[in-house]
């Protein structure tokens, strides 16, 4: 009998045994009381590593959220008001699971390909392109961008959008990485490859890497932009006397898919 569970000890795939001792590694960190996550509303003795290169103190064992999330939730959660139509672009479930329960708000879902998100079983995702969104002008009182941006070719296109769909007196909260110790953002669109953008910007879908001229661009667009206690996470409000910019046409030609009517999109 000894023999046979040795073997089976030295025969089990070494990840099993590596997954084994994760989990009861974060079983342990989630007895402490230390730090506490916003998101969940759960203690923990720490908040544990995550990233490629891992950063310490990131993400929460009970809930994921990493630490962009608590700082978007917490700021989200303070200016939100009953009857806010809320606009969430490439939604991501700690900050999505909050906000969609929120009582008494018009919550809105947005991706590029709601496909891709598991949460698309849980609540409608409507399929949107943010650089040429479908809503009217001035339709929601807040939204949210995580890291997307970075995601995207043309951002300033993005940005013109979401000042466009901002109410006047709207916010949006965002969160993109950047290098602090860049000047200047670097684009390169000859860098086409995810082999290339993996090199260049760090992660293979990537088309830039923020430098600290990043509120320079939502600035450029009509607004006003603050920070909230992290460089990269930005709170931009309307500047009233700024030029609004007007998509040339809300057709499939110029950017809107026709795998929705339009007239089910509410603002639309």
């Amino acid at each position: 009998m000894g023999t046979t569970f040795a073997n089976i000890i030295r025969t089990a795939p070494r990840v099993m045994i590596r997954r084994g001792g994760r989990l009861g590694a974060e079983a342990i960190v989630r007895r402490g009381n230390r730090v506490y996550c916003v998101c969940c509303g759960n203690t923990s003795m720490r908040f544990l590593p995550s990233g490629a290169p891992p950063r310490p103190n990131v993400r929460c064992p009970h809930c994921d959220a990493l630490d962009r999330h608590r700082i978007l939730w917490g700021r989200v959660r303070e200016i939100i008001r009953p009857g806010d139509r809320v606009l969430h672009f490439a939604p991501e479930a700690a900050l999505a699971h909050n906000i969609a329960h929120v009582p008494n708000i018009d919550y809105t879902a947005a991706d590029v390909d709601p496909s891709g998100s598991h949460l698309e079983t849980e609540f409608p995702i409507v399929r949107a392109d943010i650089t040429c969104q479908p809503w009217r002008d001035g339709w929601f009182d807040v939204i949210v961008v995580s890291h997307v941006l970075e995601h995207v070719p043309d951002d300033h296109a993005a940005l013109r959008e979401l000042r466009r769909v901002i109410k006047p007196d709207g916010r949006v909260i965002s969160h993109h990485p950047f290098d602090p110790g860049r000047e200047h953002t670097f684009e390169d669109p000859s860098i086409t490859t995810p082999a290339e953008r993996l090199r260049v910007y760090g992660q293979a879908d990537h088309v830039r890497i923020y430098g600290r001229d990043l509120p320079d661009r939502w600035r450029s667009v009509g607004f006003a932009v603050g920070t909230l206690g992290d460089a990269a996470a930005l709170e931009a409000t309307p500047v009233h006397d700024a030029p609004t910019w007007k998509p040339a046409a809300t057709t499939p030609e110029a950017g809107v898919t026709t795998s929705f009517a339009r007239a089910s999109i509410p603002g639309t």
